[in-house]
């Protein structure tokens, strides 16, 4: 399982069910940034936040966006078959993302 939030913690989630295979890691050691995308189902992500939180921008007639409205950080795309791609970007000394 994966847990995470937007920069200013008023959306939380979580990812769970998702295969080493699914994981696209790259580490940047000269800015000790760490870059993760996960790519699964909609079905295994759960968004914690008061609903006017979660903010939509359609990309594409196939894709959406979704974003933190307060800190306007984005949580993952959606494309119309229900895949997601999540990007999760931190320190890589903060261990926020488990």
């Amino acid at each position: 399982m994966y847990k995470g939030s937007c920069q200013c913690q008023a959306v939380q989630f979580e990812l769970s069910d998702i295969s080493e295979d699914e994981l696209d890691v790259e580490t940047l050691s000269c800015s000790e940034t760490l870059n993760l995308t996960i790519a699964g189902a909609r079905k295994h992500l759960v968004i914690d936040c008061a609903p006017s939180m979660l903010g939509e921008l359609q990309l594409s007639p196939n894709s959406k966006q979704f974003f933190c409205n307060e800190c306007s950080t984005p949580i993952f795309t959606e494309d119309d078959q229900g895949n997601i791609c999540l990007l999760y970007t931190s320190d890589a000394a903060d261990d926020s993302l488990r």
